[in-house]
């Protein structure tokens, strides 16, 4: 990764002030409370128009998260120009230089809640405050009405935002789906609408459409070229001529194995960019000729180690791809065009203690630019950076109480495994930690199979390491981000292979001096809290304690619970390649079910699950608190009323981390 200075007392000229980030060597005895770092942002986004001339900012009104608008020439002019009494402003666009749309996050919401983390419902403003109007209703049980006022053009939930054109036109948009049922939205059918966002009219694209379709790609003058249908365990591809409704396959794939590649944007002409595996094995960035059919030979983006993974950056009003924002190890920027590279170099040499990403609308004609900042040790800053002067202005912090001296460091390894693979780990140390071996976290991530960690600010190992632990988190087999072969290393391998690799993560730390042998805890979500169990059951001499929350305890239960998001076309087509199959891998279920071997847990267990969790439902943890119980006296358990699959409300963030902080300082306080 690009190297970042560990000191963060570099100072900054912001808008004519200085600012100076806490030195390293600053008093870091008084803990920052658990709330620090659970709790809401103060900012929660800012986006630039596309001329750059105005910003919009997600800022803190009255406990909730209000929609602002400021001049990019004056910024401390900001605006408040929409909230909600009881959610959230999320997700604004802006529509063109002078309208934004945006959705609604209610408090007790998880991300089961909407379609996507986009939030519920789309609203549009005008950035002066005016012309506001509902588009899609927030609410599951509406439907249009049949009137003349203002609700007979708001569309139902199951309409949800696609794309903004930023083709100066008031229009987004919008795909409506078949289901309004939230379990079946990961594989259903999705209808392309233009939206006006003045009227609330709303036309279709097209007047025939492939089955099936769950994603879209548009041009560069926003037309759907590229569309992505799933079904009956295929993903398949399909492009289509400009004004033409004729779609041809590009190819067909399997879609537990991630074979073939992925379309990620339209360019210019007749080309695709997609990703694709190079010859070493990982994703890397290619040119697709649509005319030809074929892939360019050379990658443009690939990386030694890890796949291309990131998303390409354009200009809107250009009509030209300028760069590729990417994560490795950390996050980066390959700037293809010269002038974007220039400005990266100049901000990069203003803000050096930090990784700093560029956004912007029309990036070649717009005098600002947005910058995000930040590090292991800093949460997201939003940056104004003026063009003509070079001055940088702090719109504002994500986290502001956030002090990076108190934080701890994180840093990214690779080791290898007991069979040979190499594995990718981060772990993160207290604050001012020199040398010696310390109490120690194994944090093991969900999905499992998705990248599980980053080169940034994190919540929860950063309050863990502020309580004097260090944080192990190892990106077993199985993941993405570092090729096909190392996620299908992973299949079939809950409770094996994919155990023994945090296993392996463990033993690497206390070889390294990082962890003491004595004093290690095991700790998940999801995935994670199913290897928690797992790590107490296989490796009882390694593990003193675990703790867990929302994990799932028996694999058999993702197949035979009905109330659940996992859809029947993962259950048919995707768990058996990738997890097991019920009836020829029952032996292998049983012996790797913390349900079916509970009574070999025998240290002191903390769990905790949500009472509306969709994605494992509560008789998960219920079943194993019971059979656990039997022969285990330690055990916490805890239910929170209003949680789904994982925790969204303060309270009960404090709460959960709360115990877990005395739950560990009781178990792993000696090394007895």
């Amino acid at each position: 990764m690009r190297k970042i200075l560990r000191s963060c007392s570099a100072a900054l000229l912001l808008a004519g002030m200085v600012i100076s980030f806490q030195a390293l060597a600053d008093d870091v005895a008084s803990l920052p409370p658990v709330a620090d770092f659970f709790r809401s942002p103060e900012v929660g986004g800012v986006i630039l128009s596309p001329d750059g001339e105005r910003f919009a900012i997600l800022i803190v009104v009255k406990d909730r998260m209000a929609l602002a608008v400021g001049p990019s020439r004056d910024p401390g002019q900001v605006k408040f120009i929409y909230g909600f009494e009881s959610g959230d402003v999320v997700r604004p666009y802006w529509v063109n230089d002078a309208r934004i749309v945006f959705g609604v996050q209610y408090p007790a919401d998880d991300e089961n809640a909407a379609r996507s983390f986009s939030g519920r419902g789309l609203f549009a403003i005008d950035a002066d405050g005016e012309n506001f109007r509902e588009l899609i209703s927030p609410d599951s049980g509406a439907a249009p009405s049949t009137g003349s006022n203002l609700r007979s053009r708001v569309l139902p939930l199951n309409y949800t935002l696609h794309a903004v054109l930023n083709d100066g036109s008031p229009n987004v948009i919008v795909g409506k789906w078949t289901s309004m049922n939230r379990t079946e939205w990961w594989h259903d059918n999705e209808s392309l609408f233009k939206l006006d966002t003045s009227t609330g009219t709303a036309v279709p694209l097209f007047n025939t459409q492939p089955p099936f379709i769950t994603s879209w790609l548009l041009d560069l003058e926003g037309q759907p070229r590229i569309a992505t249908s799933f079904h009956d365990g295929r993903r398949t591809v399909l492009y289509r001529e400009a004004d033409d409704e004729n779609w041809q396959s590009l190819g067909e794939f399997d879609i537990a194995t991630q074979e073939g590649f992925i379309p990620e944007f339209v360019g210019s002409g007749r080309t695709l960019y997609i990703r694709r595996a190079n010859p070493a094995g990982l994703d890397a960035l290619y040119r697709y000729d649509l005319g030809k059919r074929t892939a360019g030979q050379e990658p443009i983006i690939e990386f030694d180690g890890f796949d291309a993974d990131g998303y390409l950056e354009a200009d809107s009003k250009a009509r030209k791809v300028l760069g590729f924002q990417y994560q490795t190890d950390a996050p980066g920027s390959v700037w293809f065009d010269p002038q974007m590279g220039a400005e990266q170099k100049k901000i990069d040499t203003l803000l050096a203690a930090t990784v700093n990403t560029i956004h912007c609308g029309n990036c070649l004609s717009s005098k600002y630019l947005l910058v995000k900042a930040r590090s292991d040790r800093q949460p997201t800053q939003y940056i104004l950076y003026a063009r003509e002067t070079g001055k940088l202005v702090m719109l504002g912090s994500e986290r502001p109480w956030i002090k990076p001296a108190q934080m701890g460091t994180r840093d990214f390894v690779r080791f290898k495994a007991r069979d040979g693979l190499s594995i990718p780990v981060y772990y993160t140390l207290p604050p001012g930690h020199r040398t010696g071996p310390l109490p120690t976290v194994v944090l093991v991530h969900g999905g499992p199979y998705a990248r599980g960690a980053y080169w940034e600010w994190s919540a929860i190992p950063q309050f863990l390491a502020s309580r004097g632990y260090a944080v192990i988190e190892p990106l077993f087999r199985g993941g993405t981000g570092f090729g096909n072969s190392f996620l299908k290393a992973g299949f079939k391998q809950w409770g094996l292979a994919m155990q023994d690799d945090v296993a392996d993560a463990a033993s690497w730390a206390i070889k390294q001096g990082i962890a003491d042998p004595k004093r290690i805890a095991i700790a998940g979500a999801s995935y994670g809290g199913y290897a928690t169990l797992m790590g107490l059951i296989k490796n009882p001499d390694l593990y003193k304690c675990g703790f867990e929350w929302v994990g799932v305890t028996d694999i058999n239960l993702m197949f035979q619970e009905s109330w659940s998001d996992t859809t029947e076309d993962v259950k048919k087509f995707e768990l058996p390649v990738r997890v097991g199959d019920p009836v020829a891998d029952a032996a292998q279920f049983k012996a790797t079910s913390p349900l079916e071997n509970a009574n070999r847990i025998t240290q002191p267990l903390l769990m905790a699950y949500g009472a509306q969790d969709y994605r494992v439902p509560l008789v998960h943890g219920e079943k194993l608190r019971d059979a656990v119980e039997k022969t285990n006296r330690n055990v916490e358990w805890i239910v929170y009323p209003e949680e789904g699959h994982g925790w969204f409300l303060l309270k009960d963030n404090v709460d959960f981390w709360t115990r877990v902080e005395k739950f560990l300082q009781k178990n792993l306080a000696s090394a007895s």
